[in-house]
């Protein structure tokens, strides 16, 4: 029996190929327009209309602090009171992600601040009462809950739902910043370009632990439907593994095993 991802992912290809087939007779009836068109069209003129600017998704505000409509997801966390007794993953209740498109150059991490901007922000009392909660947040979650929430269906917090989201009810993914593991190009890229027009099968880890159990659900041993699936769309589906990693020195340590990671993963994939 196919698995949930495999199944989404059919679900996705197929969502794709029906828009494109849309989009090409589209095109194609506004190339030939009948003669009655022709004539009309002769004698017409219209103003030219401003580019409508792109909506949010549905029930989404444009305050990116606001939070989405819909049942939050019951599940462990690292945060919070601890769950006492059994827990079972549910199927997801709504969509999960942004409430405004991505748009490459966005969270890349990078301080573009000016020498004069961090001076003033360095004495902004405000900003340091916003700074003190973040840290405050941090430091007060416990450092081995997550360790302990494996005990539920090995840490899986949600299944997949039967069906695919409405695209006006979608939310979308936030776009990322960081190197790939190509030989040439060393330049950071975003995750933006990458992931349009494709179904994509996304996958973040911080740790090798946490990799092994990606691969657990993703790899070719524990999901060969998936990479079926993705080997018949031509191109139009993928797999992305992004290693996020907030410690310097981790960092350093992934750069210093990049030959290993190719030796890992096909050619075609070191761009993603």
């Amino acid at each position: 029996m196919p698995s949930s991802s495999s199944r989404t992912l059919e679900l996705a290809l197929s969502g794709l190929l029906l828009s494109s087939r849309r989009y090409a007779a589209a095109a194609a009836a506004s190339s030939s327009p009948c003669a009655r068109c022709q004539w009309r069209r002769t004698f017409t003129a219209s103003a030219v209309r401003a580019a409508k600017a792109e909506k949010p998704a549905s029930g989404a505000s444009m305050d990116p602090k606001a939070t989405v409509a819909g049942a939050p997801i019951d599940a462990p966390r690292s945060y919070g009171k601890r769950v006492e007794g059994g827990f079972t993953p549910k199927p997801l209740p709504r969509p999960i992600g942004m409430a405004l498109p991505p748009l490459p150059g966005e969270n890349t991490g990078l301080d573009s601040r000016s020498l004069q901007q961090r001076k003033e922000d360095f004495v902004n009392y405000d900003k340091h009462l916003a700074r003190r909660k973040e840290l405050t947040a941090k430091i007060s979650r416990p450092y081995f809950r997550d360790w302990g929430n494996l005990q539920y269906h090995e840490g899986k917090s949600f299944i997949s739902p039967p069906r695919l989201f409405k695209a006006e009810l979608s939310l979308f993914f936030p776009n990322l910043y960081g190197q790939t593991i190509l030989k040439k190009d060393v330049n950071p890229r975003d995750t933006t370009p990458l992931l349009s027009g494709r179904a994509s099968v996304v996958s973040i880890f911080s740790s090798q632990w946490a990799e092994r159990q990606v691969e657990s659900f993703i790899s070719k041993e524990a999901n060969p439907q998936l990479h079926e699936a993705i080997e018949r769309s031509g191109g139009e589906a993928q797999i992305v593994r992004i290693n996020y990693e907030d410690n310097s020195g981790k960092a350093f340590l992934v750069k210093l095993f990049m030959g290993s990671l190719r030796r890992r993963f096909p050619e075609r994939d070191w761009d993603k």
